[in-house]
């Protein structure tokens, strides 16, 4: 009987000219584009009566993941980085969008726990659970540059931001497009980047939800302010134990010089170390900054 062998697959570029590097992802086609277990397609899973955000992309958790084979390209196409990997559709989207954002995962299951590899340059961070393939939401027909460019200018600033690198992206062998390939916060970034371990990170976003450990401290401290505000010199200080009032100012000046219409309405993350750490902001994703009728219509001399 003939040995059984681990499944491979090879991307070939032929007459192709990138002036970025390249993501080439391989799957069966079933994987993506199959009613019934295509995770990029409407699917089984699409409502008539709310064809915009229904379908099979709008699926969640493990059920949702599927099996890649993982190729990173330089510029110039020479081979950098193979892995095999899984994949979600990233974050809600709608029909209207060809191009969706995608999700990669490192798991022992597909061989590798991680991604080890400088995806965003030889001085920046090498290890990575889970990556992000960003399409640019509505920008994605655009310049695609607006909130990658924010996090860059800011990137030396007092709160976290997202590293990101533009890559092209084929998907088995056609070419699908300009993405960002990004770091996405969870307790893996916390990790890797903070080192900060799981069972001691609060991660909340919006008004408070938590997505990783609780957000019991943040209430009680919403509660203080509440009651004591910030106006005296004892409540002041009392806070700033709690808060890192450079990483809050950071995160307000850049928030209003790029006339960000999201996150004031919730689109934010911010996080501690436990039990003693001071909360600070992480920058999120935005799809409204920088943009031109915003700037216009918010900034005056």
């Amino acid at each position: 009987m003939p040995e059984e062998t681990s499944e491979h697959a090879n991307s070939y570029f032929i007459n192709e000219t990138s002036y970025l590097p390249i993501v080439s992802i391989s799957t069966d086609a079933n994987n993506l584009f199959d009613d019934q277990q295509g995770i990029y397609v409407s699917g089984i899973y699409s409502n008539t009566e709310n064809p915009l955000y229904s379908g099979n992309f709008m699926q969640r958790g493990r059920e949702w993941e599927r099996p890649i084979f993982l190729q990173l390209f330089d510029k110039d196409g020479n081979s950098t980085f193979t892995q095999h990997a899984g994949v979600r559709i990233h974050a809600e989207t709608d029909s209207s969008i060809d191009r969706k954002s995608l999700r990669l995962y490192a798991r022992d299951d597909y061989g590798e726990a991680r991604f080890q590899y400088p995806f965003f340059g030889p001085d920046e961070r090498k290890q990575f659970n889970r990556l992000v393939l960003h399409n640019g939401n509505q920008d994605w027909n655009r310049t695609l540059l607006h909130d990658p460019l924010i996090h860059e200018l800011t990137k030396d600033s007092h709160f976290e931001t997202q590293r990101s690198q533009s890559v092209n992206v084929y998907l088995n062998g056609e070419y699908w497009g300009i993405y960002h390939l990004r770091e996405r916060y969870d307790s893996h970034y916390f990790r890797f980047a903070e080192q900060v371990l799981e069972e001691d990170l609060d991660l909340l976003e919006g008004d408070g939800t938590a997505i990783e450990g609780n957000n019991v401290d943040y209430k009680q401290l919403l509660a203080y302010i509440r009651e004591y505000g910030a106006s005296s010199n004892e409540s002041y200080r009392y806070i700033a134990t709690q808060i890192d009032i450079d990483s809050f100012i950071d995160f307000y000046i850049t928030q209003i010089y790029a006339a960000n219409t999201e996150w004031i309405d919730g689109n934010l993350y911010y996080w501690r170390e436990r039990p003693y750490g001071k909360w600070r902001l992480a920058f999120q994703m935005s799809i409204q900054i920088l943009r031109i009728a915003i700037l216009a219509s918010n900034i005056t001399p």
